[in-house]
């Protein structure tokens, strides 16, 4: 038996066990069309939880500074209305997307924005979105050392910094990212962009905190308590898609862009986050490129991982 048809083999097996719900794999190069290798369901929608920060936030903040000719090293003081900047202390204002985007900020991992606001539906209120975000920022104590300390804060504080500078909606700046490659939104979208029946989707888990099996609703508590649209989760997506968008990708200018700027950090820099993506030093990401590539890992269980050339 071949290396695939031993893959093959444990994927279905595990898939019985209940290790996972579905699964769907494919390798290949980004300078081809198509996968050499595929297999698996490639119909159905997954939660794609945290790698939206890779394929969604990092792209979205890379075209943006390079729109603005601002350098990544810029504050976000220098981003958006000083209206919008009142809501947040000093400290964090002089925080520069590159920090924030490599995880090396000094904010801490974590906060809770849902407590109280995950029972009012599968889809909690648009408005809610901003006050929550304020309120906990507001209850942040003062910044810790940057050090290489994963976090989810990071990247809520740069999608709505995002949102405050353009004007638009995360999953608005998503679409238009979207229409140059061709890609539907409700291939490889937010929640709110989805069309497809619940049935449409693979199930992540029952939440105990809503008290139901969440099947289309995304799995992350704080992204569901900002409406399904954050900068550290909420994409969902057919997994050929996410293929198909990251070969679009590497041939588009701004894509080429951020994939070059990760692959920079990864040969200078010896920390865990680069520029959007992560270093693939982790256990579950080791497998793929032996410590030396980039990529990120999602809670629902999805990731990709991109081994650079030798």
């Amino acid at each position: 038996m071949g290396a695939r048809e031993l893959l093959e083999a444990q994927l279905l097996q595990e898939q019985s066990l209940g290790f996972f719900t579905d699964f769907y794999v494919e390798a290949g190069r980004l300078d081809q069309a198509k996968p050499s290798y595929r297999f698996g369901n490639d119909h159905s929608l997954f939660d794609l939880a945290s790698l939206t920060k890779a394929l969604a936030t990092g792209p979205l903040v890379h075209a943006f500074t390079r729109s603005q000719s601002l350098p990544r090293s810029a504050e976000l003081n220098q981003w958006a209305p000083g209206t919008w900047q009142s809501n947040f202390s000093s400290e964090l204002m002089k925080l520069s997307a590159e920090a924030l985007l490599s995880h090396r900020s000094g904010l801490p991992a974590w906060r809770n924005f849902w407590m109280g606001h995950l029972n009012e539906g599968p889809a909690p209120q648009p408005q809610l979105k901003n006050p929550l975000i304020v309120e906990t920022f507001a209850r942040l104590n003062a910044l810790g050392s940057p050090e290489d300390l994963y976090s989810d804060l990071g990247y809520i504080l740069l999608g709505f910094a995002l949102e405050a500078a353009t004007g638009q909606r995360l999953d608005q700046l998503w679409a238009s990212h979207l229409q140059s490659f061709l890609i539907k939104p409700a291939d490889l979208g937010f929640g709110t962009q989805m069309t497809s029946p619940a049935n449409a989707f693979i199930p992540s888990a029952t939440c105990a905190v809503r008290e139901r099996l969440l099947q289309g609703e995304v799995h992350d508590e704080n992204c569901a308590a900002l409406g399904g649209v954050a900068g550290h989760a909420g994409l969902f997506g057919r997994g050929a898609t996410v293929g198909i968008y990251l070969r679009a990708l590497a041939h588009s200018i701004e894509g080429l862009a951020y994939l070059e700027s990760n692959e920079a950090c990864l040969k200078a820099h010896a920390y865990e986050g680069l520029s959007g993506m992560r270093r693939g030093a982790g256990s579950s990401a080791a497998l793929f490129a032996a410590g030396a590539g980039m990529g990120h890992l999602g809670f629902t269980g999805t990731a990709f991982w991109l081994d650079l050339p030798s």
